[in-house]
């Protein structure tokens, strides 16, 4: 653990952060593990936060010509067990499933994830039968 990201749990811990500091430099995956280590519930929930409102934009529509992050935020969700995460990156995948297809990024997924899409959308369009 870095002197930055021990920084960043004391801040939490002692003031109650509800971002991280601008002008830290901590990646939100590495202080999601280290919250999840630590057992720090709360800080776990800040890095899901920033998660979703950095790479998800809170799940609102694709912007047409811009890559979607929420592939990644899924595979980051999936590499690190947070089902919540992990079950709304679903979600948005299975509305918008014809932009992300088309995406470079769905095609680097792992066949895994690639294949829990394609079994989450042939659910979603029998279930709608």
């Amino acid at each position: 653990i870095s002197h930055i990201e021990m920084s960043v749990i004391l801040h939490f811990i002692y003031g109650g952060i509800l971002d991280f500091p601008d002008k830290v430099d901590v990646g939100y995956v590495r202080m999601l593990g280290i919250a999840d280590m630590y057992g720090l519930d709360g800080l776990k929930e800040v890095a899901i936060y920033i998660l979703k409102r950095d790479y998800c934009n809170f799940f609102q529509k694709p912007v047409p010509g811009k890559q979607q992050p929420v592939l990644e935020c899924m595979a980051i969700a999936h590499s690190l067990g947070v089902e919540s995460l992990y079950a709304a990156c679903m979600k948005w995948v299975g509305k918008h499933f014809a932009k992300c297809l088309s995406e470079r990024s769905f095609a680097s997924l792992p066949t895994e994830l690639q294949n829990n899409c394609l079994v989450m959308l042939i659910n979603s369009l029998v279930s709608s039968i």
